[in-house]
């Protein structure tokens, strides 16, 4: 079932963060939100998690799901390399990790142009791929 957001609205205080948003997070496929600070991307994500609710409208589509996020901050230990820091978190292979995701419907929020979030997903997959599973 894909994600609908119908006419949302949430402001804070006096600050209007997102006036009648509509979108569709289609199931199965990666969706990219980038877009200048402030201009509502973690707003809209603090909702699809149900940490916040909209002022008005409705989000479709998510109440069944298991939704979760990751940190938009660096979370790296500076003693260890990258390949260790990795290791950290990376408990699985990569090739089950994709097996795991495939299908799933992904979207990733970002302050960058998109082809930059792609290169690095791509140099990422590589390096782990090359380097850490064997």
């Amino acid at each position: 079932m894909d994600i609908k957001v119908d006419h949302v609205s949430k402001a804070y205080g006096e600050q209007q963060i997102l006036r009648d948003l509509c979108c569709v997070f289609p199931e199965g496929k990666t969706t990219c939100i980038r877009g200048r600070s402030g201009c509502g991307k973690t707003t809209l994500i603090r909702l699809l998690l149900g940490l916040d609710i909209p002022d008005k409208g409705k989000i479709e589509g998510i109440s069944d799901r298991k939704i979760s996020a990751v940190f938009q901050e660096d979370r790296l230990c500076e003693n260890l390399s990258a390949a260790s820091n990795i290791r950290l978190v990376c408990t699985e292979t990569i090739d089950y990790i994709l097996k795991k995701t495939e299908g799933k419907t992904l979207i990733f929020v970002t302050h960058e142009e998109q082809e930059a979030v792609w290169l690095k997903a791509d140099k990422t997959l590589k390096f782990m791929k090359d380097h850490l599973i064997k």
